[in-house]
């Protein structure tokens, strides 16, 4: 009886997407983790993003000649992201909390 292959998924999704080989072993490899693992791979990433955000630089440094108009929706948009960075980091401690030996 045919029994699919455990990359056969990941072929299909590097398919689908026009991914690199970068781009697969990226996948493959966080695929591949722990679920812990992964949890604190997310967590590094949103405290790095947040704190990316809150650089003075940002978003100047990605184009120096915007408008004013550019800048106030570029600064609303900064402190949306913030918001929900925030949001999403609190559901990512009750989750974490909720899945430890913590009693």
């Amino acid at each position: 009886m045919f029994a699919p292959k455990e990359t056969d998924a990941l072929d299909a999704l590097v398919k689908q997407y026009g991914l690199s080989d970068s781009d697969r072993l990226l996948v493959e490899k966080f695929l591949k983790l722990k679920q812990n693992e992964r949890q604190a791979v997310i967590k590094f990433l949103l405290s790095f993003a947040t704190d990316f955000a809150s650089l003075e630089s940002f978003p100047a440094s990605l184009n120096s000649s915007v408008s004013d108009a550019e800048a106030e929706v570029r600064a609303e948009a900064k402190l949306y992201y913030e918001q929900r960075i925030s949001e999403k980091k609190q559901e990512f401690e009750v989750s974490f909390v909720k899945g430890s030996d913590v009693v």
